[in-house]
């Protein structure tokens, strides 16, 4: 039985190299259409395996190079993903277990490929050990072992080193050491593959710091302070279709609403002095809206906008402004977008 989320993680690391696609795009556009299936686990190990293949592809390569007879340009895009699946589980999951990381992968090249594939899978991911990754970190203790190990077995460059063992683009890695040379390109190529935590900005306008805090503290959302005075660090926020993420959310529109109301408050005001200036004598006052095509216009957009069920066919401007003040003073704007 093929494993649903390793699959779906599949199919989205498929589109991203077949169709040159952005991944948070493709990831998110699948997740949409499966969401009923999937737990806040599930999104969580879909995440992880597509953001991590991503994010370490160059390595993943190197490992499945050194095992592999077969060239990797030769291998089809739906057994290469699920051989850097594997490997990326095999290396970077502590939590997976070996044996189930070889054998999903070895189900989905089964139904992906065909049994010579699965074979294929099989014996790559079963050499595969958490050493292989290590014995390229090692080049790392010092220069010298990377000078050393350019010269003789690897014939790699410091460039083809750093690129190998932190999945960075060689073009990238030989800037960087022109820019500011081995030691701190070595820190950069470490920390960009560092998971980014989930930062938030206070918006001093809306809301302050307590009020925040308090609002996040409410719905057992944890946070950390700062050296930065308006940010504030979540914890343990992994994917953004969570439920803590969709309180954050709740946070946010309650924050925002009052001043949005506010904001279309002063547009539909703005429109009502455009309307003012329009009618300076009776005459015009009568005249039908379509027929003042700028201030026709202007109000089909306040009314798409802000969907406020005005009425406009066959209406005078002086009937539209008496539409208007009424929605102010009623208190009747509807939010169609926050």
């Amino acid at each position: 039985m093929i494993d649903k989320v390793r699959e779906l993680a599949l199919k989205t690391l498929y589109q991203i190299d077949a169709e040159n696609a952005y991944s948070n795009i493709i990831l998110d556009k699948i997740i949409n259409e499966n969401r009923k299936q999937l737990t806040d686990k599930d999104l969580g190990l879909i995440s992880e395996l597509v953001y991590g293949v991503t994010t370490w592809k160059l390595t993943l390569d190197t490992i499945i190079k050194k095992y592999s007879k077969i060239r990797l340009k030769k291998i089809s895009l739906w057994i290469i993903n699920i051989l850097r699946m594997g490997v990326y589980q095999i290396i970077f999951l502590d939590k997976i277990p070996k044996s189930a990381a070889v054998n999903e992968s070895v189900n989905l090249a089964k139904r992906y490929g065909h049994s010579s594939s699965a074979n294929f899978v099989n014996a790559i991911l079963r050499k595969v050990e958490k050493v292989d990754y290590e014995e390229l970190f090692l080049k790392l203790n010092n220069t010298n072992t990377i000078q050393k190990q350019s010269t003789e077995s690897t014939n790699l460059t410091q460039e083809q080193s750093l690129s190998v063992i932190f999945s960075m683009p060689e073009w990238i890695v030989k800037k960087l050491i022109e820019e500011y040379g081995l030691e701190i390109a070595k820190e950069i190529c470490k920390n960009s593959n560092l998971k980014p935590k989930t930062t938030i900005r206070i918006n001093n306008l809306k809301t302050n710091k307590e009020e925040l805090k308090k609002l996040l503290e409410e719905r057992n959302i944890e946070y950390k302070e700062t050296d930065l005075m308006d940010f504030l660090i979540l914890n343990k926020i992994k994917n953004k279709l969570n439920s803590q993420i969709k309180e954050l959310n709740n946070i946010i529109r309650k924050l925002t609403e009052i001043s949005d109301k506010e904001r279309i408050a002063d547009e539909v005001v703005m429109l009502l002095d455009v309307i003012s200036d329009s009618t300076i004598n009776s005459k015009y006052n009568q005249m039908k809206l379509e027929n003042n095509r700028e201030v026709f216009n202007n109000v089909c957009e306040l009314n798409r906008k802000y969907n406020l069920d005005l009425c406009l066919e066959n209406k005078t401007i002086f009937e539209i402004s008496k539409q208007l003040k009424e929605k102010i003073s009623n208190k009747e704007l509807q939010l169609k977008e926050i």
